[in-house]
C-alpha cells in the first residue's frame, strides 16, 4: 500500500526522502482540530480510530516547533501549512486612487462627482455612493481637485489607462542604442562560438592525450627518454609481465641471466627482490643451469661467473684450496643427441683419444677463511691422470685463478700414486712443503683423512717390533 499525504500529493518514495508521514490522533479533540484545520470534514464520519490507520499527512503542514529532538510530533502539534486557493481575494479590489484633474472653479462638486463617476462606469458594477469623500471646490487659481473612491465588484477588470500613453512597439524596435546594443551582442555570440569550438578542441585532444598517457607502450617511450638503456629495457620486461598470469611468465634469456648473477652474488637478497620484481624461481634458474654446455676440461664460462662473484667478496675471502681427486668409473659409451658426439672416450680438454674412460679427475676449490666451494673441471683418463698431464692441468687452473684475483694457497690430493709422483717430481719434502707456480709459493699436503687411514691400515695389517735396549 502506497503511503500518500490526505492534502498534497506528496507520497512515500526515492523523490520524498527528507519528508515523515504522521497519523491522524485517535484522542477525539485533536482528531476535531485536525480535521477542522485541514478542512475535512468527510472525516468527521469515519471517526479517529479509521483515521488513524488509513489517513496521514505529511511533515510539510507542520512548523519546526511541532517536531521534537527525535523527529516526533508533539501532543499539542496541529497542522498549519497549507496552500488554500484564496477565493476571497479575488474577488476583493483594492482600493483606487482618482488621479488629480484640473477643473474650472465654476463647476460644481456633484457635476465634479458624476464625471468620476462616468468615467469609471465601464469598469466598475456596483459603487458604495456612502464611501464617497468630501469633494473641496477649488478658486480659478487652484483648479484641482483631489477625490477618492472606494467600491467593491465581484468580477472587477481594472483597466489601466498607461496601456493607451505607451509607445508603439514599431516605432521603438530600431532605435540606435538597440542597434548599437544588437551588434555587440552579435559580435560576443560570435566570439563564444569560436570559444567554445576551441574548448571542444582541446577537450577532445587532452582526451585524447589521457589515452594515449595510459598506454604500455606511452610508458616505454618515457622509460626510454628518461631511464639507461639497460634499466630501461628491465623496466619494460617488468610492465608487460605485471599484465600476465603469474603462472605464464616466459623469461627471456638476458632476465634469466640477470636473475642468475643476483642469485649467485646473495641468495637473501634475491628471495628479498622477487616479492616485488617478476623473477624467475630458483627451480627455474636450476633447470636453466641443467642445460649449460660444460665439456670435459677447463671450462671458460665458469671461470667468467667466478670472475662476477670475485667482485663481491673481499681479499680474505678470496683466498681458497685446490682439490684434486679421481674416482674410478665403469667404462661405458654413450651418444649424446644434441651435440652428435659420443661420451666415455679418454678427453681431458687438450687430448682426445680411443682409449675407452676408466677414471676421471675432478678439480675443486674451497675458501681456507669462508665457506664456500665450487668445481671448477672435470676430466676423462683412460687409466689415470700422470706425469705432464697432470702438471699441466695444475699449473694452468691456479694461473687462470689468479688472473681473476683468486689466490690459491694450498693444494690437496689423496694418497694416490699419481699424486705421489707429482710431488715428487716438484720435490716436496718436509722441509719444503711447497712448489712454484710462476712467482706464488703453494703448499701440498695430504688430505689429513686419508693419512690417518693409512696410519690406520699400518698397524693394523702390519706387525709392529719395538726394540728397547736397557
Amino acid at each position: 500500500m502506497v503511503i500518500k499525504c490526505t492534502l498534497c500529493t506528496n507520497k512515500y518514495g526515492p523523490l520524498s526522502i527528507n519528508i515523515t508521514f504522521h497519523r491522524f490522533p485517535k484522542d477525539y479533540e485533536r482528531f476535531n482540530k485536525w480535521v477542522n484545520f485541514c478542512r475535512r470534514p468527510d472525516l468527521l464520519e469515519k471517526g479517529p480510530s479509521i483515521c488513524n490507520k488509513t489517513y496521514k499527512l505529511c511533515s510539510e503542514h507542520f512548523v519546526e516547533t511541532d517536531f521534537n529532538n527525535n523527529g516526533w510530533l508533539i501532543n499539542s502539534a496541529v497542522p498549519s501549512i497549507f496552500n488554500w486557493p484564496d477565493a476571497e481575494l479575488q474577488q476583493n479590489s483594492s482600493l483606487k486612487m482618482i488621479p488629480e484633474e484640473s477643473i474650472p472653479s465654476t463647476s460644481s462638486t456633484s457635476r465634479i462627482m458624476a464625471d468620476s463617476i462616468d468615467i469609471y462606469s465601464n469598469s466598475i458594477s456596483s459603487i458604495n455612493w456612502s464611501n464617497i469623500s468630501a469633494v473641496s471646490c477649488s478658486t480659478p487659481k487652484t483648479s484641482s481637485v483631489s477625490r477618492s473612491l472606494s467600491y467593491s465588484s465581484g468580477n472587477s477588470s481594472t483597466a489601466t489607462s498607461n496601456s493607451q500613453t505607451q509607445t508603439h512597439q514599431c516605432l521603438s524596435s530600431n532605435t540606435p542604442r538597440k542597434d548599437k546594443l544588437n551588434k555587440l551582442l552579435s559580435i560576443q555570440k560570435n566570439k563564444f562560438n569560436d570559444l567554445h569550438k576551441q574548448f571542444l578542441t582541446l577537450k577532445k585532444h587532452c582526451s585524447d592525450l589521457e589515452k594515449k598517457s595510459s598506454t604500455l607502450e606511452f610508458f616505454h617511450l618515457m622509460c626510454d627518454n628518461f631511464l639507461n638503456k639497460g634499466f630501461a629495457n628491465f623496466v619494460k620486461i617488468q610492465s608487460k609481465l605485471t599484465l600476465q598470469d603469474p603462472h605464464g611468465h616466459r623469461y627471456s634469456y638476458e632476465i634469466k641471466q640477470f636473475a642468475l648473477m643476483v642469485h649467485f652474488m646473495g641468495p637473501k637478497v634475491y628471495r628479498f627482490l622477487r616479492k616485488s620484481w617478476s623473477l624467475p624461481s630458483v627451480r627455474t634458474l636450476q633447470r636453466t643451469t641443467e642445460n649449460w654446455e660444460i665439456n670435459p676440461g677447463l671450462n671458460d664460462f665458469l671461470f667468467k661467473v667466478l670472475a662476477v662473484k670475485a667482485n663481491s667478496m673481499t681479499v680474505k675471502s678470496k683466498e681458497c684450496i685446490l682439490c684434486v681427486d679421481e674416482m674410478s668409473l665403469k667404462s661405458f659409451l654413450y651418444f649424446d643427441f644434441k651435440k652428435d658426439e659420443i661420451i666415455g672416450f679418454h678427453n681431458t680438454g687438450f687430448i682426445k683419444s680411443c682409449d675407452v674412460t676408466k677414471s676421471v679427475m675432478v678439480i675443486m676449490i674451497s675458501g681456507l677463511y669462508s665457506s664456500w666451494k665450487q668445481p671448477i673441471g672435470y676430466f676423462f683418463v683412460a687409466t689415470t691422470c700422470t706425469g705432464y698431464d697432470l702438471q699441466n692441468i695444475i699449473f694452468q687452473t691456479v694461473q687462470i685463478l689468479s688472473n681473476i684475483s683468486f689466490n690459491v694457497v694450498v693444494m690437496i690430493s689423496d694418497l694416490g700414486s699419481n699424486f705421489k709422483h707429482f710431488a715428487d717430481q716438484q720435490g716436496i719434502t718436509p722441509q719444503t712443503p711447497y712448489f712454484n707456480v710462476g712467482d706464488k709459493e703453494i703448499v701440498y699436503m695430504f688430505d689429513p683423512p686419508h693419512l690417518l687411514k693409512a696410519t690406520r691400515n699400518n698397524f693394523k695389517y702390519n706387525i709392529l717390533n719395538i726394540y728397547i735396549y736397557v
